[in-house]
């Protein structure tokens, strides 16, 4: 489990630094949980849950820091996704397009080699 840890941290570490670029450029703040990125309900819900995880201290001081570290390794996967309904019960429901508005955007920089490991991969099993 330990090193299923340090691949967490790395991942949410990478991702967080690449979802603040994109929050400072479209919001001009680095905290991207507050920048009206257009996440989905479901991502939205667990923002709040780990908010809602934080002592009265934490959320004064340091608060982006531990609000990454409070959100669970399912959250940093689920931004891997399509992306899902928004207001899902509401007139003004919409979607999220999390390839176009977050993928795209930036967080394809937190897998360095990513493309080139997956073509290999899909060649070593295409073969005949």
């Amino acid at each position: 489990m330990g090193d299923i840890a340090i691949l967490e941290v790395a991942l949410r570490n990478h991702m967080d630094r690449q979802l603040s670029l994109i929050a400072l450029e479209q919001a001009g703040t680095e905290d991207w949980y507050m920048a009206g990125l257009r996440f989905d309900d479901r991502t939205q819900r667990q923002i709040r849950e780990a908010w809602g995880h934080l002592t009265i201290q934490q959320k004064k001081w340091h608060t982006h820091g531990h609000l990454v570290a409070a959100l669970t390794f399912g959250f940093w996967r689920n931004l891997l996704e399509n992306g899902g309904a928004i207001h899902a019960r509401w007139p003004d429901e919409g979607s999220a397009d999390y390839e176009n508005d977050l993928w795209r955007k930036g967080i394809v920089k937190s897998f360095p080699g990513g493309r080139r490991h997956a073509a290999d991969a899909n060649a070593k099993w295409t073969r005949d």
